[in-house]
This record gives structure tokens, C-alpha cells and sequence, in this order.
């Protein structure tokens, strides 16, 4: 969604009449991105004789470097997404995304990975750059976290989203957050994407991991900005105990 609204933007900026078509999901979203609905077009207002193009890339460099962080600035921070910066810089937030990843068999063939393993070699690598007092850990799953994920106290205090925080809030604390560890999800990605644009300088205290999904790009996540920290391996379905 967040893409097809950057695809959008990119072609009304460059002076081509692109529009993307509205749908019921992006609806409680548009409460929060007001400024999205410009780009878009109801179903009642597509034409037949208009031009249909449906692009599902998501490469990060797909369009010329300076619309991707205009577009995060103009488009989605200049909204109602309640962004505030976190004040500390020993601070690391975690997200980890499970859902239907995990919960149904072919996505999980497609996406599961050693998520245990990823974090720990994620939050050593982000101990080595800054120290550490505490882990925010931002999931769908904050029970698969806690029981999943103990090792993160040996990093400091860790805090888990208030109960009913949905992916609105969820995004939220993702943009707000200075340093991040990230799932290998597209929402993840986007949550880096606005903190970068909150921050500016942030970008080598983002971490990902190398891994997208199966089956595309030689398995290798093409979203990811170059400036991140990634990790590889922990990509091999073999050693994904800790699903």
C-alpha cells in the first residue's frame, strides 16, 4: 500500500497523470495520512478508456533518491501519525512480525526464518555501535517475543507495546524509534523509512536482516536502504528452531 502511494506520488510530482486506486483497506489509513488522498482514485472514477498498470515492486531504489524521503516528509510525517522522538540514545526498539507469516504453512515457506537468531546477532551488532539499557519490542505477537526472546534482558530493561495497540500505534513507536532492529516485513521497512525521516542521521542504527522472502532476488530483502546495518544468514529453514 505504502508503495503504491510512493508510485503515486513519484508519477504527480514528475507531472504524469498516475493515480492510484482507492481501496477499503487503505481507509483507516487515509484517517491517518490525510494528505495521501490526493494521489488517489475511487472506483466510480476510473474510466474505461484509462490505463491500468498494476506494479508491485518495491525496490528501494526504483525512483530517484530524493522521492522516497519527500514523500515519507510531505506525504506521511506531515500527518496525524502521533511521531515523537525518543529522547535516549540507548535505546534499541525491536520489531517482530508474525501473523499470517507464520500462521499460514505457505507463507511460512516462503518467509520463516531464525528470527531468535537473527535478533541476538542484531542486538550485538547494535550493542557494538551504542550501549544498551533498554529493548522495546513491538510486535503482533508479544507473547511469541516473551516467551521466544528472553535473551533481550541480557541488553537491559525490556518493554513490550501497550495491550491493544494496533498497526497504527505500532508504526508509531517504529517511526518514533531512533535505533531499530527490523523483521523482514514490508511494515517494518516502512516504520525505518519514517524514522529516518524523523532522524535524518539514523541510518546505520537501523538493522535488517539480509533475508526478504524465498523465491525473489535470490531470497535478499531489495527494499532495504544501503546506509542500514544487515545482517546475514539465518536464512535457511533448517535451523529456523525458534519459529
Amino acid at each position: 500500500m505504502f508503495s503504491f502511494w510512493l508510485w503515486g506520488h513519484y508519477g504527480q510530482a514528475t507531472g504524469r497523470d498516475w493515480w492510484v486506486l482507492q481501496t477499503d483497506a487503505m481507509r483507516p489509513w487515509l484517517e491517518v495520512f490525510p494528505r495521501i488522498e490526493p494521489l488517489l482514485l475511487a472506483r466510480d472514477e476510473l474510466r474505461f478508456s484509462d490505463a491500468r498498470e498494476c506494479d508491485w515492486s518495491q525496490d528501494f531504489d526504483k525512483f530517484p533518491e530524493e522521492f522516497l524521503p519527500d514523500f515519507v516528509r510531505e506525504r506521511l510525517l506531515r500527518s496525524g501519525l502521533p511521531v515523537s522522538r525518543e529522547p535516549r540514545e540507548d535505546v534499541v526498539t525491536v520489531n517482530v512480525r508474525r501473523g499470517d507469516y507464520y500462521s499460514d504453512p505457505q507463507l511460512r515457506l516462503l518467509y520463516g526464518f531464525d528470527v531468535r537468531g537473527y535478533v541476538r546477532a542484531a542486538m550485538h551488532g547494535a550493542r557494538r555501535q551504542q550501549a544498551i539499557a533498554r529493548v522495546d519490542v513491538v510486535s503482533d505477537d508479544p507473547g511469541w517475543c516473551s516467551a521466544e526472546l528472553g535473551f533481550l534482558t541480557e541488553f537491559g530493561e525490556v518493554t513490550y507495546q501497550r495491550t491493544g495497540d494496533g498497526p497504527v500505534a505500532n508504526l508509531a513507536q517504529l517511526a518514533s524509534a531512533r535505533r531499530l532492529v527490523l523483521a523482514n516485513s514490508t511494515f517494518s521497512y516502512w516504520g525505518a523509512y519514517l524514522s529516518n525521516g524523523v532522524y535524518r542521521d539514523n541510518h546505520a542504527l537501523v538493522w535488517a536482516p539480509a533475508f526478504h522472502r524465498r523465491g525473489i532476488n535470490g531470497d535478499k530483502a531489495f527494499q532495504l536502504d544501503p546506509r542500514w546495518s544487515v545482517v546475514e544468514g539465518y536464512a535457511d529453514l533448517a535451523d529456523a528452531h525458534h519459529w
